[in-house]
């Protein structure tokens, strides 16, 4: 479990809920975790601190070269999610500031990817596969990276909720960013995915997501597959009280045989707890899934 939390950043959110936990003069908690790893993951906490405040720093400076250009800036869900929704920024761990404004006319883009590397920032090789192409080259400064991503003007429009304010970014809304967030863990099938799952209970716990909102979303776009698998497994994992009907909902939609669930509620779960990811339990997840969504089980 020690392995699982450093693999996925977490240290500073458990060191945080350590000293949370031992608040009241006991020492339970922290007597649970090693010397140690205890002062590592303190350490981690304090270099958070620092790094989110660069990461604030950054964004703040990215929203207003936005605003003096008129461009509409919308957050990613990680980032949304660090600087909104959490209650610390550190508590979130970001590997990029990721934001997102509209695809056309394309000069939009460019012209506020331009105005960052007139502030400092350079392009640096990227190792993360473009989800569809979608974002422009990497910008680094300082140790702070920036991905600026193209979004279809009416989706950036009907995803988020606008803000007043000159420099505040449009928002995703608490429907959109779980229909992201399920979209990222099943895409990842389940593995290395801990960090999105806790993102999922930050949403459900503290912004009550709209269980309509979700339903109706499904029927156009993210399969029921996809979101009731995740949703079982964040309930499973960690303890995330969920409101069973439109679980039952989302599992007619998703049409599973009651083997098949089980068994997919058994590998994503392991899955999701794993350190290192185990490349078997992917594949025998990508195997089911694949069945699953053939044209021939489809037409079944």
């Amino acid at each position: 479990m020690d392995r699982l939390v450093e693999g996925q950043r977490l240290e500073a959110l458990v060191f945080d809920r350590l000293v949370r936990a031992g608040s009241d003069g006991s020492e339970s908690a922290e007597s649970s975790i090693s010397p140690g790893r205890l002062a590592s993951w303190k350490t981690a906490h304090l270099m958070a601190v620092e790094r989110s405040t660069a990461f604030r720093g950054v964004l703040d400076e990215v929203l207003e070269l936005a605003s003096t250009r008129a461009i509409p800036v919308q957050l990613l869900p990680a980032t949304q999610l660090a600087f909104f929704h959490y209650p610390s920024p550190e508590l979130r761990p970001l590997v990029d500031l990721e934001i997102r404004v509209p695809a056309e006319p394309d000069e939009i883009a460019q012209k506020l990817h331009g105005a960052l590397e007139s502030h400092g920032f350079r392009e640096i090789d990227d190792l993360v596969t473009a989800r569809g192409g979608t974002h422009l080259p990497l910008l680094e400064r300082d140790g702070v990276t920036v991905r600026v991503h193209r979004a279809a003007v009416p989706a950036l429009a009907s995803e988020g909720s606008e803000r007043d304010a000159g420099t505040s970014p449009l928002l995703l809304d608490a429907e959109a960013l779980v229909l992201e967030l399920c979209h990222e863990v099943f895409a990842r099938r389940f593995s290395h995915a801990l960090l999105f799952l806790h993102d999922l209970h930050v949403v459900f716990t503290s912004l009550k997501p709209n269980w309509e909102g979700i339903l109706g979303s499904l029927a156009g776009s993210s399969p029921a597959l996809e979101t009731f698998l995740t949703l079982s497994v964040l309930a499973k994992v960690l303890g995330t009280g969920l409101d069973p009907e439109p679980l039952r909902r989302l599992e007619e939609a998703a049409a599973l045989s009651p083997p098949r669930k089980k068994l997919l509620y058994e590998l994503c779960t392991t899955a999701a707890l794993e350190y290192p990811a185990s490349p078997q339990t992917r594949d025998l997840i990508e195997k089911q899934i694949i069945e699953i969504t053939s044209p021939r089980a489809l037409l079944a």
